[in-house]
């Protein structure tokens, strides 16, 4: 019994064992499987965190780049587009030395603001346009490693990424940003390139990562044919930037990922072997790749560390409530990163728009922290204290910026200091002087202020600063005006007003010698002078003590004109600059003149040095000027008109031996002063010049022998009366001034009194001593003192009524004698205005026949060159377009050859010009509908004129036809059109109209190249500018132009005349200046009917295979149709001579084809050679050409009906075409 309870015991205990060890296995294998599914579960939670924060740095990183991008492109475009945009254009149409520094120096602030190692300004093709400095020699340039960004940039038309690219021949890495320079028409002619170093600005942006980190890194890569390349600096790899490669064959590599198209979070091995966990993003708007990696053993500590946690948490339970907090720990670990990737980009993004205000402000800004010394300062505080910000950063405030006071030059309290203290604003008065670095002193105003953060903690201070010296010279320049106003405003006479004068202008300039010339008359001597040497001013009166207003007469000396001279009679020698300024001759497109009419310059002998080496023919007449003072050794002279309105009364003189003491703003401001002093002197001289007048007056009035009585005019008391009134009548001055001018009168009556208010009388008047006389009283009026004065001119007529009724008799004897004398003159005058239009028909006849001598001698030479010059143009076109032919459509060669082809043809184009107006042009003439021809011209016109151009075509519904060749007539209506075009540059309206007309006999007398009988008229009218009869009697001579250099051949209306005339035509010229002008060209009119014009498709050029024959004594012509045939299969013979050709037509004549000749041959023409040859063999076919035909062709100006001909210079398909055309006729 008690064995079997054991056994139940030990049963029950095992039971119990069991179920203890089965609970314990199950806990324990719940416990195991849970930490296991817990560590996992931590794993991917840490990994996926780290993935985020990988990416986060990523979007971080590309954010970064991005944004840098746009601020690079931004800058270009706002240089491009707005800034230095009108400066730019300016610059490159009317450079100077000027403009080209004030832009280097533009270029050179670009640099040091926003850290760019170079800008430049190239043209579109990469030559570079503005020099470099001489501070930029070290930079490199190689114009073929810009060509692929300039390329780039035209053809975006806006601001456009270069690659990143290392320089052969810096050795450097650069990354170019360009944009292109557009004209007002939207044409690029300039790109503007700024280079950016990026192991300055990118790579930084690289390198940087937001937490430390042993393996963590950036890379921006892209792809190079079958390789990757790294663009920038590797952490574990030197010098890797644009050298290391990476084949695209390792797909394992995260860098191929990225090439291949992998975006995302990657695992794979990088260019060290090690496994690393990447995330991919392409960067916006490029080709380049970023990749932020890390190695994939540190993203897993932090796994591996929760996993041990949780296992020792299945031994030792507390480890759990650790493993939970450090759970805890990395997900608020996590967070934080965010919130602090957050504010970092926060941050970065206020220091940007704190950076941009604080460096684009006008005024010097420099922030210190609490500590007083520099934590920032603008670039305009770098050039005010002579510190760059980098030198200045770090040190005491006090060091940086050196103030004194301007009187007592003792050391002022620093603002700086003073709001650290005080923690208010403060202001410093307005006279401190700020001491630069290099010991430079300017004038300043300036303010600190506290910079405190949101509680009210003070976190620095910023100083703002501002450079007063132009303010205190404007200041000065005012106390300068006040204080010449102050003297003008004084009663002084001129001398004592002079005098003050110099002395303030001897104080305020500080020039060594001042003159002031004054008019006197017709001469301008020195008034009053300071300073000047006494050789300066006993230079003679042949120099330029004094100076002339007037011309010289009778000077037959060898001076330059006689203008400035002293006296009259006195030759003159070189000009004075004096001269010209008194004379108001001032060209202000001269750099040493200024509008208002001043002469300025801060070195004589380097402006004189300018004046002789100078082309310029404007400056020949300045030669030998300023000789005087150039001898005296003066440099800064500055010469300013003296004007009382438009008059010039005086001259101001500075001068000074010492250089540079003038500028435009000084000048600009003694102008003024000198408008005022010469008002204040003219007004002067008025009062001066009043006073010797009422001097004059009075001894005027006592002396003049006709008696002047003064009378009130209300009272009619007399005044006064001069010694000549007290003479006439018999009165004393002071009887006189007791009387009535009544009492004067024999009879005074209302009637009298009426007289003398008309202004005329005659009277009888009685003396003292009671004698009558007849007077004739002329009366004037004047205001004085409120009342109204009457004088009385009275002149004593007796002897002239005597000598009156002697006159009226002879009167009428003349009259009688006179009527017969005018009916012998009528009859004589009819006689003479008879013979004067006989011979004013005459003159006119010979000056038209003269001229069209004249132009006809023109002609022939035109003729005779143009001749010549097409065989040359043959030659050229010909051979040019061979060796076109023979390169390939990629060899750099061909575009020159090319334009080689097209300079010929334009050339062709001047020789066939000048042909027309010879008359030597071939004609190919065909009855022409001319209202049709119209018609068709009204488009190609309407295009041509533009559309500020009104365009009127009327024609008359009968209008007859006419017989020409339609290509010339429309080049005359062309010409004619683009001349009225170019008269009317702000618009107007062109009228083309046609009509019958008839010319008479009398018409052909007055114009001795107009043949009587019917014409077509055609008037190209237009409303521009008109022409002067001086330039409508010269319109027709070849290269007379009134264009601008570069605007105008001269040959349009010599072309239109020659095509007229060779047609039997007539042409005119009607204008007048400001109303516009009318051509009228008359064509003989025919009444056949108009032949319809040829139509056809363009087909390939045809070959052939016969045999032809060459004669032509040009070489280089023969050479070049041999050619050209042979190339299309035909067999050829050559003959430079008539004897040639014979020989060979003996050996080949039934087998020969065609003949090509020159119309005009050595010892006989080409004609004569076909004749003779077409005797012999009728099968021959001829085709003649010639730069102009000499034989019976050319005389008669058209080709006889099937007369085969091709002008020269021709072209292959041409000819081609030709000999096809008339072997298959």
């Amino acid at each position: 019994m008690a064995g079997m309870k054991a056994m139940e015991l030990l049963k029950e205990m095992n039971r119990t064992q069991k179920f203890l060890l089965g609970t314990f296995l199950f806990i324990m294998a719940v416990l195991i499987c849970g930490t296991i599914w817990f560590g996992r579960y931590e794993t991917n939670k840490v990994l996926e965190a780290k993935f985020s924060d990988l990416h986060a740095v990523a979007e971080l990183k590309i954010g970064q780049i991005v944004a840098w991008r746009q601020e690079r492109l931004a800058d270009v475009a706002v240089h491009t587009q707005c800034l230095m945009r009108s400066r730019i254009l300016e610059w490159m149409t009317k450079p100077d030395s000027t403009m080209t520094a004030g832009l280097l120096e533009h270029f050179q602030a670009l640099k040091e603001a926003y850290s760019y190692w170079d800008v430049l300004l190239v043209a579109t093709d990469g030559r570079l346009l503005l020099p470099r400095p001489t501070t930029d020699e070290h930079l490199y340039y190689n114009p073929s490693e810009l060509q692929p960004v300039i390329e780039k940039a035209l053809a975006a038309q806006q601001a456009v990424f270069g690659d990143l690219i290392r320089s052969t021949t810096g050795n450097r890495i650069t990354l170019d940003v360009a944009g292109p320079v557009l004209d007002d028409h939207g044409r690029p002619v300039a790109v503007l390139i700024m280079r950016i170093d990026p192991e300055v600005q990118l790579y930084p942006l690289m390198l940087s990562w937001p937490l430390p980190s042993p393996s963590a890194e950036t890379l921006l890569v892209h792809r190079d044919q079958d390789t990757v390349l790294f663009l920038n600096e590797l952490r574990h790899i030197k010098g890797a930037a644009l050298a290391f490669r990476y084949p695209l064959s390792d797909p394992t590599h995260p860098a191929v990922m990225a090439i291949l198209g992998q975006t995302g979070i990657t695992q794979g091995i990088d260019y060290r072997g090690v496994e690393v966990v990447s995330d991919i993003q392409p960067v916006p708007e490029t080709d380049w790749y970023m990749i932020a990696k890390i190695d994939a053993a540190e993203i897993l500590n932090e796994a591996r560390l929760i996993s041990i946690i949780t296992y020792i948490f299945v031994v030792v339970g507390i480890m759990m409530t650790t493993a939970f907090a450090a759970f805890l720990y990395t997900r608020q670990r996590r967070n934080h990163y965010k919130k602090q990737y957050e504010s970092e980009r926060a941050r970065r993004q206020a220091q940007e728009e704190i950076r941009a205000t604080l460096y684009g402000i006008g005024d010097g800004v420099i922030a210190t922290d609490t500590a007083g010394k520099v934590t920032r300062m603008n670039p305009v505080a770098e050039k005010l204290t002579g510190w760059s910000e980098a030198e200045a950063c770090g040190r005491p405030i006090s060091e940086v910026f050196n103030i004194i006071n301007e009187q007592s030059r003792q050391p002022v309290e620093n603002p700086v200091e003073q709001v650290l203290r005080e923690g208010f604003i403060v202001g410093l008065a307005n006279h401190t002087l700020l001491i630069d670095r290099h010991g430079q002193e300017r004038p300043i105003t300036d303010s600190g202020a506290p910079v405190k953060d949101e509680n009210g903690e003070l976190l620095g201070t910023v100083l703002v600063f501002r450079d007063r010296t132009e303010q205190q010279k404007h200041e000065a320049q005012r106390e300068f005006a006040l204080q010449v106003l102050a003297i003008l405003n004084r009663n002084l006479d001129s001398a004592h007003l002079i005098d003050h004068l110099m002395q303030i202008f001897k104080e305020r300039t500080g020039m060594s010698a001042i003159g002031i010339r004054l008019r006197q008359k017709d001469e301008y001597p020195y008034f009053r002078t300071s300073g000047f040497s006494e050789a300066f001013l006993s230079a003679g009166p042949h120099r330029y003590n004094l100076i002339a207003c007037r011309p010289v007469d009778n000077y037959n000396g060898s001076g330059e004109g006689g203008r400035d001279v002293a006296v009259p009679d006195i030759a003159p020698l070189s000009p004075c600059m004096c001269f010209t300024v008194l004379q108001g001759e001032t060209d202000p497109e001269m750099p040493f003149f200024t509008p208002y009419g001043s002469f300025w310059t801060n070195s004589i002998s380097e402006l004189f040095d300018m004046i002789t080496q100078s082309d310029d023919p404007r400056y020949a007449r300045y030669k030998q000027t300023c000789q005087v003072c150039r001898e005296e050794g003066y440099e800064s002279i500055a010469l300013i008109p003296l004007r009382s309105g438009d008059d010039i009364i005086g001259l101001l003189q500075l001068n000074d031996h010492r250089r540079d003491l003038l500028t435009m703003e000084t000048i600009e401001f003694l102008e003024g002063i000198g408008a005022s002093i010469g008002i204040a002197l003219a007004r002067q001289q008025d009062l001066e010049t009043l006073r010797a007048s009422e001097e004059r007056y009075r001894r005027t009035f006592s002396t003049i022998a006709e008696g002047l009585i003064i009378s009130d005019q209300e009272t009619g008391a007399i005044l006064d009366a001069n010694e000549a009134a007290c003479t006439m009548y018999g009165y004393t001055r002071a009887e006189f001034r007791t009387m009535h001018y009544f009492d004067l009168f024999e009879q005074p009556d209302d009637e009298a009194a009426a007289g003398l208010d008309t202004g005329e009388l005659v009277e009888e008047h009685r003396r003292k001593d009671g004698s009558v006389f007849p007077v004739e009283i002329s009366i004037s009026y004047y205001e004085e003192e409120g009342r109204k004065i009457r004088v009385m001119a009275v002149h004593d007529i007796t002897e002239r009524r005597r000598a009156q009724k002697e006159a009226e008799a002879a009167a009428a004897e003349m009259q009688r004698l006179l009527k017969n004398a005018q009916e012998s003159r009528a009859a004589l005058l009819k006689k003479l205005e008879d013979e004067k239009r006989m011979i004013e028909e005459r003159t006119a006849l010979e000056a038209q026949l003269r001229q069209q001598q004249r132009l006809e001698t023109v002609g022939q030479l035109a003729a005779g060159i143009a001749h010549d010059f097409n065989n040359l143009l043959t030659g050229i076109t010909g051979f040019t377009q061979f060796a076109i032919d023979q390169l390939p459509e990629n060899a750099s060669p061909r575009q020159d050859l090319k334009r080689t082809l097209e300079l010929a043809k334009r050339a062709e184009n001047l020789t066939r010009q000048l042909l027309a107006f010879s008359r030597r042009q071939t004609l190919q003439p065909v009855v022409l509908n001319v209202k049709q021809l119209l018609d068709n011209l009204y488009k190609l016109l309407g295009r041509l004129l533009g559309e500020h151009i009104d365009l009127v075509i009327r024609y008359d519904e009968d209008v007859g036809n006419i017989k020409a060749d339609q290509g010339q007539i429309e080049q005359v209506l062309i010409n004619l059109a683009v001349n009225s075009r170019d008269a009317m540059p702000d618009g107007g309206t062109l009228i083309i109209e046609a009509s019958n007309f008839d010319l008479d006999e009398h018409y052909s007398l007055t114009h001795a190249d107009a043949k009587p009988g019917s014409y077509v008229m055609l008037a190209v009218s237009d409303t521009g500018c008109g022409m002067e009869p001086e330039v409508v009697e010269r319109a027709f001579e070849p290269f007379f132009t009134t264009k601008g250099v570069g605007q105008g051949t001269g040959l349009g209306l010599p072309t239109v005349y020659g095509i007229v005339k060779q047609h039997e035509g007539h042409i005119s010229i009607y204008s007048e200046p400001g109303k516009g002008t009318t051509v009228k060209v008359y064509l003989p009119r025919v009444d056949a009917e108009a032949t319809e014009p040829a139509t056809g498709e363009r087909t390939a050029a045809p070959k052939g295979n016969e045999l032809l024959l060459i004669v032509e004594d040009e070489k280089a012509v023969r050479e070049i149709a041999e050619r050209i045939l042979v190339g299309q299969g035909y067999r050829v013979l050559t003959a430079a001579t008539p004897e040639h050709a014979e020989v060979l037509l003996a050996e080949h004549g039934p087998d020969i084809s065609l003949i090509l000749t020159d119309v005009v041959l050595p010892q006989r023409s080409g004609s004569q050679l076909y004749q003779e040859a077409k005797a012999r063999y009728p099968h021959l076919r001829i085709i003649y050409m010639s730069g102009y035909t000499d034989d019976a062709i050319a005389r008669q100006g058209v080709l006889e009906e099937g007369t085969p001909f091709i002008q020269k210079p021709f072209n292959s398909e041409t000819l081609i075409r030709k000999v096809r055309q008339v072997l298959d006729s």
